[in-house]
């Protein structure tokens, strides 16, 4: 059964994927030096989200800012330990 459910929108319209308890679910939107990756998690009974920055789709490099977590409490990532 799904956990997730993510959508994304372009010039090609939109498309949705789905993500399960035991793999999550990921996303990435890039410009050419900037972006963002979310990655969806399920641990302990709670649902919660990473954000990174990323270097765009001209860099690997990747930087986690924090989580979001069940009831949308923020935590950024010098506070968050998983």
């Amino acid at each position: 059964m799904s956990q997730f459910k993510g959508s994304l929108t372009g010039s090609r319209g939109t498309v949705t994927r789905l993500g399960d308890k035991q793999n999550g679910m990921a996303a990435e939107v890039n410009g050419w030096t900037v972006g963002v990756w979310v990655v969806a998690k399920h641990r302990d009974g709670q649902d919660y989200f990473e954000i990174h920055a990323t270097g765009g789709s001209n860099s690997s490099q990747t930087r986690l800012l924090g989580t979001v977590s069940n009831g949308g409490t923020w935590s950024p990532a010098d506070v968050f330990q998983e």
